[in-house]
């Protein structure tokens, strides 16, 4: 019928939403229909715009749920023929994209940073439990020439975290040394500045993680050991305990300012880093391991007498309890197991002793005073 104008229903589907637009046709509305056009298609590209920044990951996925989004995008359709839609849309995405503090995302994650202008990286695990409460963290130095996600495997740290609400930080090594490139520079020498690099780990992480600063403590194996050992030296003040595991070293020039808790393992039978130093031993291995146990119970005011314990066939644990402040040492030395983690997987460890766990046992034990 001339004259007549018809109307009707054009769908317009972006990702999992679907809205309908009237779209009017009809003789002398030629005007219309391209205006009503450019407006469905400044729609689309907004609707567009939005869905892309909610799948890029820019929004806040605590605070928002679909059904949220949903509500925003019929507003935003609502008013769709507003003076104020464009500034509308730029305040919501604004408030989606705030991020809330202390809500990292728990598992492990990579991190990245610049220290002493050097790009590093570490990896970080948070439990599963956290939610923005305070929580220990924990280091853990991988070998020399090893590499954060084996010494994830080897500590198996990521499971007791969870068990025990900690975080823990796998630090990348970037220093190179006679055996590797990818090692720490435990024995003061030229090069990166891993104690430096540790401060700065700690506050990256602290920027997203609420830190127990109380409760900040180092482990370490081989050559994460004798950089736990430098670290126990020079940041007493910063952690509340140290872990070496087949690497304790005292370094040159230590005095540490607070007498600060070492738990340390070693086997007899160690063939990298040998239980008494030999004509063999590699040049960063400077002093046996009852040296270097002695030099730390001087200087952290130990008595000289020890409790010993056999905790199993050829597994012994001396235990240094009189020392200054809150301090103790305590070292399990075994007979056999070669240069491993006590209780991992690895080769020819001993399944006797779990050194993780006993790790954090004497790690929940201690913490720095107020």
């Amino acid at each position: 019928m001339p004259g007549h104008v018809a109307s009707h229903a054009t769908a317009y589907q972006v990702g999992k939403f679907t809205t309908v637009y009237p779209v009017a046709r009809g003789k002398g509305k030629e005007k219309e229909k391209e205006k009503e056009k450019e407006e469905g298609g400044r729609r689309k590209d907004q609707r567009l715009t939005i869905l892309r920044i909610l799948y890029s990951g820019r929004v806040n996925w605590i605070t928002v749920s679909f059904s949220a989004i949903g509500y925003i995008m019929k507003l935003i359709d609502k008013w769709s023929g507003s003076m104020i839609r464009p500034y509308l849309l730029v305040v919501l995405l604004s408030i989606l994209s705030v991020p809330v503090s202390g809500q990292e995302n728990s598992g492990l994650s990579l991190r990245e940073l610049s220290s002493g202008g050097e790009p590093r990286s570490f990896l970080l695990y948070l439990p599963d439990s956290y939610s923005g409460e305070s929580i220990p963290l924990v280091f853990s130095f991988h070998g020399s020439g090893g590499i954060p996600q084996n010494q994830v495997t080897t500590t198996g740290f990521d499971t007791l975290a969870d068990q025990h609400g900690f975080a823990v930080v796998f630090p990348t090594g970037a220093f190179t040394n006679s055996v590797t490139a990818r090692s720490w520079n435990a024995n003061i020498d030229a090069g990166v500045d891993d104690v430096q690099f540790v401060r700065d780990m700690i506050e990256d992480v602290a920027e997203s993680v609420n830190i127990d600063r109380s409760r900040i403590y180092t482990s370490g194996f081989s050559g994460g050991a004798r950089m736990s050992s430098r670290l126990a030296c020079e940041l007493s003040d910063v952690l509340a305990a140290a872990a070496p595991v087949a690497g304790l070293q005292y370094p040159d020039g230590c005095t540490p300012s607070r007498a600060i808790p070492i738990i340390s393992f070693h086997a007899m039978d160690d063939g990298v880093n040998q239980y008494e130093v030999g004509e063999n031993s590699r040049p960063y291995w400077r002093m046996g391991v009852e040296t270097a146990l002695d030099k730390w119970r001087q200087a952290i005011d130990c008595a000289l007498a020890n409790n010993d314990e056999d905790i199993a066939p050829g597994i012994t644990m001396y235990a240094w309890n009189n020392c200054g402040d809150t301090a103790e040492i305590h070292f399990f030395v075994t007979e056999t197991g070669g240069h491993t983690w006590p209780g991992s997987s690895s080769g020819s460890a001993v399944q006797d002793i779990d050194a993780s766990a006993l790790i954090w046992e004497f790690f929940r034990r201690h913490r720095l005073e107020e």
